[in-house]
């Protein structure tokens, strides 16, 4: 049985239908990486041997400003591992602090981390299928983005580069490793492959039928279009 799970595997129409899904994600997903990073530190802290970095740097979408995030590193010149985390959405540190202690663990091991603040659904709700559709390619690119920031530090060891995200950054993760292939190890926790289902179990909790017309993304029908 498992000879021929290889076999199917490995098989030419796998290969193909596989690069062909590869070939199309990274055309969607695509990104000018010319664009200058214009990395700013806001402040710096060192600790034990570690360094966090509150840090901000021109964000793919014009519209977001400019993205936040935190950069962890340990003492030295590396070569170090480097990992990129993605938070949740919800409560406590549905935020880039979520996995700030992690990071500083790592840090202590040799690991350089950056921990990037997500955009949407976070700042921005969703609106309806077209919209949230663009700004979830938007998300994903700016996980691509992020990877740019981590692999631009020179202690960092670009073959040694890893990614995890819980939640929504698990569902951000996965899309963005079709179509990056700079990261070699993926944690994805507690992700789903539907946008529009996490969507409505989530934002169900913030209104009633009295009031969806403050959010359109909650209309009778409207998640439905996220499936087609």
């Amino acid at each position: 049985m498992l000879g021929g799970l290889l076999m199917i595997y490995a098989s030419p129409a796998s290969s193909l239908a596989q690069q062909k899904s590869g070939d199309e994600a990274a055309r969607l997903f695509a990104y000018d990486r010319s664009t200058p990073l214009d990395l700013r530190e806001e402040s710096s802290k060192e600790t034990d041997g570690v360094t966090v970095k509150d840090i901000s740097y021109a964000a793919h979408t014009p519209q977001r400003g400019r993205a936040k995030a935190y950069l962890v590193k340990p003492v030295g010149k590396g070569p170090f591992a480097g990992v990129v985390f993605f938070h949740w959405l919800g409560k406590p540190d549905g935020n880039r602090e979520e996995f700030l202690n992690e990071a500083v663990s790592l840090a202590k091991r040799g690991v350089v981390s950056l921990l990037m603040q997500g955009y949407f659904p976070w700042a921005q709700p969703p609106t309806d299928a077209a919209a949230d559709r663009r700004r979830v390619i938007d998300q994903t690119i700016e996980v691509r983005r992020a990877l740019d920031v981590l692999l631009a530090q020179p202690e960092v060891d670009r073959t040694r580069i890893a990614y995890v995200g819980h939640d929504y950054g698990a569902m951000y993760g996965a899309l963005a490793a079709a179509a990056d292939e700079r990261v070699k190890a993926y944690v994805l926790m507690a992700g789903i492959g539907d946008f529009g289902n996490w969507s409505l179990k989530y934002w169900l909790d913030k209104i009633d039928d009295s009031n969806t017309a403050e959010c359109p993304c909650l209309r009778p029908g409207h998640l439905s279009r996220y499936d087609h």
